[in-house]
């Protein structure tokens, strides 16, 4: 009977043992689901932080996009203001050559006719002298 004892106390060691071993074992699984959970976490929130950090990024190229648009129809607009206004300087300058060369003849004829003027006075003057010239003789 003392060997069935001592067999049944060795078993009971040996359970034991092994039952250290599984708890042993049961807590580094625990730390290792734990640490698997922390993990899990941490990835799910970089997940959803680059998901957000994309929105805002999408968000910032859709603006930029926007503006680059805005700006470009303005330098668009603001260069066929200057073409036109170009063009408008061009035309300027031929009224004005042309307006300077009427002017230019207009003062020409002004000449002439001050000096058909002045014959004009100068052949009234001479007239009249002969006419009192002749008034005098008879």
């Amino acid at each position: 009977m003392l060997e069935a004892e001592e067999e049944s106390a060795i078993q009971i060691e040996q359970y034991a043992s092994k039952l250290r071993q599984l708890e042993k074992e049961c807590k580094r699984l625990d730390r290792d689901n734990k640490a698997l959970e922390l993990e899990k976490k941490r990835l799910t929130e970089a997940k959803l932080n680059a998901v957000n950090e994309k929105t805002v990024a999408k968000n910032a190229v859709s603006a930029l996009t926007r503006e680059i648009e805005w700006l470009r129809k303005q330098t668009e607009q603001e260069q066929s203001n200057i073409f036109s206004l170009v063009r408008d300087r061009e035309m300027m300058k031929n009224s004005l050559k042309i307006v300077d060369e009427v002017n230019t003849k207009n003062k020409e004829d002004l000449k002439q006719a001050e000096n058909v003027i002045i014959a004009l006075k100068d052949q009234n003057r001479q007239n009249k002298e002969s006419l009192q010239i002749l008034s005098s003789e008879t």
